[in-house]
């Protein structure tokens, strides 16, 4: 998932089912309960054959960071790669991806970069870089709680509680 989620023109289904030939509803709407999208979409004027495209058509951010998960969920990978998935969420809509991607512990490996430290909590484990190095590794409590290291500096300023 990019920082910036494309919305393919077309309706909802297409958008999830991009590159299907044969879309599955039904797999469109595990996808989204997984996603944490269905909601949303059920309360769109015509559901899954609501039209979007440029301009998202009304979506929020929040809104399309999901609706990509769920295109991601729909393809049944395994392994999903989230590149500042919640950068330019507000708070309500940040919290609401976090909200999905925690759903998905255990069941698929994320791959998530960013600066946001409120989405690296969810993470099992958390590698910092530094002029392109690791230079810390390991758990949320572990780093966080680390004086003078660089995510706990980082917790403090982005004001992210360490427990």
């Amino acid at each position: 998932m990019l920082q910036q989620t494309p919305v393919l023109r077309g309706t909802i289904l297409e958008n999830v089912a991009w590159d299907d030939a044969t879309p599955s509803l039904a797999r469109a709407k595990d996808a989204a309960r997984e996603a944490h999208a269905l909601a949303f979409i059920e309360k769109l004027p015509q559901r899954w054959e609501t039209p979007i495209g440029r301009g998202n058509n009304g979506l929020s951010g929040g809104e399309v960071q999901r609706l990509g998960l769920t295109r991601a969920l729909y393809r049944e990978s395994e392994l999903i790669f989230l590149d500042e998935p919640t950068s330019s969420l507000d708070a309500e809509a940040e919290d609401a991806v976090i909200k999905a991607l925690s759903a998905l512990k255990g069941k698929r490996t994320l791959l998530l970069i960013t600066h946001r430290l409120k989405a690296a909590r969810i993470a099992d484990s958390i590698i910092v870089l530094r002029d392109g190095k690791v230079a810390e590794q390991g758990t949320w409590a572990e780093l966080a709680g680390k004086e003078g290291g660089i995510l706990a500096g980082l917790a403090a300023r982005q004001g992210v509680l360490v427990s």
